[in-house]
């Protein structure tokens, strides 16, 4: 399958949380300008006045209700997601990179869009630190279904300047995931 390892370029998020990620953008994609990932109109005032804890928090709930741009401005420009290498159906995909606001929130929509829905994913652990946050969640979705989630998220002045990704992805009661080993 020459277009899986591009489904899972951009895997951020989830959130919920994905802020998982799965599709988007790898380390050979330039970094797009932060203004076409998330317009000024639509991010708050006083975003890096948040405690990294708060800063997770609402980028979760904006990921739950599927509002990517408000998502989006919870990220630094210069933000960037490592993704854990993926068993799926055509091999092992190798770790990747991702930069860049467009790619990031591409990886987001992907991850939702295998999902089904951005209320899908539900967090089971939430570990806190000054700078460091992170999550541990479910996602059972259709087609796909996220058993064993965990992203962990560095936050500088209420942005999140680095994500790490690690999820599982089965195929749902009936359905097949197009990103999950055959028989999972």
């Amino acid at each position: 399958m020459p277009n899986l390892r591009h489904l899972f370029s951009a895997r951020i998020a989830l959130a919920a949380a994905l802020s998982s990620l799965m599709l988007g953008g790898g380390s050979n994609l330039a970094a797009q300008t932060a203004e076409a990932a998330k317009p000024p109109s639509i991010c708050p005032k006083g975003l890096k006045h948040r405690t990294a804890q708060q800063t997770i928090e609402d980028h979760l709930a904006a990921l739950q209700v599927g509002n990517f741009d408000l998502a989006m401005c919870d990220f630094a420009d210069d933000a960037v997601v490592l993704l854990a290498p993926l068993d799926g159906p055509g091999g092992v995909i190798p770790p990747q990179v991702t930069t860049g606001l467009d790619n990031i929130k591409a990886g987001l929509m992907g991850v939702i869009g295998l999902l089904g829905s951005p209320s899908v994913p539900q967090v089971q652990t939430l570990l806190a630190t000054d700078t460091v946050v992170q999550i541990t969640f479910t996602a059972f979705g259709s087609p796909c279904t996220i058993p064993d989630g965990s992203d962990t998220y560095i936050v500088e002045k209420g942005q999140i300047t680095t994500q790490t990704v690690h999820d599982t992805f089965k195929n749902a009661p009936g359905q097949t995931c197009p990103v999950a080993q055959p028989g999972s």
